[in-house]
C-alpha cells in the first residue's frame, strides 16, 4: 500500500527524486575517514547513516553533498531519546551540522524492553513525535531500531514505522524466523 505522503510503497526508501535506496549504504563509525563519503557517492551509494549528532566528522563530510546533491541522497540518522525536547534537540544539532532542512529517515534508536511502553508507543512517545515530524515534512520516513525480537515484531506491525533496523547475524537466525515474516506482512 502506498504511503499517502511519499506515494511510494510502504517500506521503500527513496531519494527526493524517487530513486530507490541502493543495496549498499555507508554507515558512520567513530574513526570514519570523511573523505570516503564523496567517493562512495561517486560510485553509486546514495544511503548514508550515522547514529546521531555525535558523529561530527561524518556529518561534516556529508554536509557538502547535502548542499550540492540533496535530491540524490538518503540521509538516515536518529536518537535514543524518548522525550520530545531531547528528540528535537538531536534533530536541530544534526540539521545544523548538515546545513540541511529535512532528514529522510529518523530512527527512534535502541528501543528496548527497559523502555516504558508509553515513552515509545504512546501518543506522546517517540514514535508519535516522529510521526508528527513526518506529517509536517521535517522527515520523510519514521524508523525504529531494536535488538529485541518481540519488540521488532511489534514495531514491524506498527503503521507509524516505515523502516525497521534489527540486528541479524547469519549464525543466529532467529530474527529470520521471528521478525522477518512480521515485516513482510506489514
Amino acid at each position: 500500500m502506498p504511503d499517502s505522503k511519499t506515494g511510494t510503497p510502504r517500506g521503500m526508501i527513496t531519494t527526493l527524486r524517487g530513486a530507490p535506496a541502493c543495496r549498499l549504504g555507508l554507515a558512520a563509525s567513530p574513526e570514519h575517514d570523511p573523505t570516503v563519503i564523496p567517493r562512495a557517492f561517486e560510485r553509486g551509494i546514495n544511503y548514508f547513516f550515522f547514529y546521531g549528532p555525535g558523529h561530527r566528522e561524518f556529518i561534516a563530510g556529508l554536509a557538502p553533498l547535502v548542499r550540492t546533491q540533496r535530491e540524490e541522497l538518503i540521509v538516515a540518522t536518529g536518537s535514543g531519546a524518548r522525550q520530545r525536547r531531547s528528540l528535537l534537540a538531536a534533530r536541530r544539532k544534526i540539521l545544523g551540522g548538515l546545513s540541511g532542512e529535512m532528514l529522510d529517515v529518523f530512527f527512534a534508536e535502541y528501543i528496548s524492553v527497559a523502555d516504558k511502553p508509553e515513552q515509545v508507543f504512546g501518543e506522546g512517545g517517540a514514535l508519535g513525535e516522529l510521526q508528527r515530524w513526518k506529517a509536517e515534512g521535517s522527515i520523510r520516513f519514521v524508523g525504529a531500531t531494536t535488538h529485541d525480537r518481540s519488540l521488532a515484531r511489534r514495531l514491524a506491525e506498527d503503521p507509524r514505522v516505515d523502516v525497521l533496523m534489527h540486528r541479524f547475524n547469519m549464525a543466529h537466525r532467529k530474527a529470520a524466523r521471528e521478525v522477518f515474516p512480521a515485516a513482510l506482512q506489514a
